[in-house]
């Protein structure tokens, strides 16, 4: 009986704390997804201006919107993700919601995000854009 008192009071302690960690690393996954794909922007304009071609990031893939493994970003990115579903919503991974914006799912919420003028934009929350900035 002690003994399930004494896990009871340690469960208690730690599930917040382990919940948090993973929600961070899902966090810094974001962040270094996120990075790779406007690398992957600045690689592509930088080698449009080398050729001095005109640079225009219209599409970065041609995967059907809403649908689960398709591959997002294919036409910029080396190994592309795999895509989940706005109702399926896995963590740590990316929904086509239109044909230019995504969304990231984290445990608690989901960042939007938007190719316009050739930049990949995060747009909602605000604080999660700022941390990404």
């Amino acid at each position: 009986m002690l003994v399930v008192l004494i896990l009871t009071i340690i469960f208690a302690i730690f599930t917040p704390k382990v919940s948090n960690f993973f929600d961070f690393g899902v966090k810094n996954q974001l962040k270094v997804e996120y990075a790779l794909i406007n690398s992957a922007i600045k690689n592509q304009e930088f080698q449009a201006n080398l050729l001095q071609n005109s640079f225009n990031l219209s599409k970065f893939d041609s995967a059907k919107i809403d649908t689960k493994d398709e591959e997002l970003f294919k036409d910029i990115l080396e190994h592309p993700f795999k895509s989940t579903t706005t109702k399926e919503k896995e963590v740590g991974k990316w929904a086509k919601i239109a044909s230019v914006d995504y969304i990231f799912f984290t445990k608690n919420s989901s960042v939007k995000f938007s190719l316009e003028n050739s930049s990949f934009e995060c747009i909602t929350p605000i604080e999660i854009c700022k941390e990404l900035e």
